[in-house]
């Protein structure tokens, strides 16, 4: 048996979109990381888990999208139910532009609301991490479920199987290490 894969994340952030300041280095945030935005509501904590090789530049790419309005946003109870707004396909995306003021101020709130994490990862370690952290992503929601805050996974697919074992040590911002533990170990072991 082969030793596991070892991986340190030093997690970095929040950044805070509408607080950020840009930095006097043109190459900060321009590396390959896994990275998690958070946007937390009053009911419940969404979240998605990427993976990039330039942080900065995916995330003015999940914001302009969240602003050209071609991603979901949830309603004011943080759901994709009552008050949520869907993507149209074009020719119903210029119907709906009678709709834009409301939904221009949802992708506000929405950003308003966000809070992104990196860490800095080989480009070679990017996908089995990324695969990681959304299968943990993914468990911790199962097991919010009925709680007073539950947290949602935004993640649409589950990104590549890791085809090894990984043990991964969590460090550096607070919020990542809570919410994934200072140590995952992959796989993980079911509770019997």
């Amino acid at each position: 048996m082969s030793e596991p894969e070892e991986l340190t994340l030093e997690w970095n952030g929040p950044i805070i979109p509408l607080a950020y300041k840009a930095d006097e280095d043109p190459d900060v945030m321009q590396q390959a990381c896994i990275y998690i935005c958070e946007i937390k509501y009053d009911t419940r904590t969404a979240i998605y888990i990427g993976q990039t090789k330039n942080f900065i530049d995916r995330m003015c790419q999940h914001i302009s999208a969240t602003l050209s309005l071609t991603y979901w946003l949830r309603g004011p109870d943080g759901t994709y139910e009552d008050g949520a707004y869907e993507p149209k396909a074009r020719h119903h995306y210029v119907e709906d532009l009678k709709n834009v003021k409301t939904h221009q101020a949802m992708a506000a709130d929405a950003i308003e609301r966000m809070a992104w994490y990196y860490a800095e990862v080989e480009p070679d370690a990017l996908l089995a991490s990324e695969g990681i952290m959304i299968r943990v992503a993914k468990r911790i929601e199962e097991k919010s479920i009925g709680t007073d805050e539950p947290i949602v996974c935004d993640n649409g697919n589950m990104g590549r199987l890791p085809t090894g074992s990984a043990v991964i040590k969590n460090i550096g911002a607070e919020r990542p290490v809570a919410l994934f533990g200072s140590r995952i170990v992959w796989p993980e072991k079911e509770a019997a």
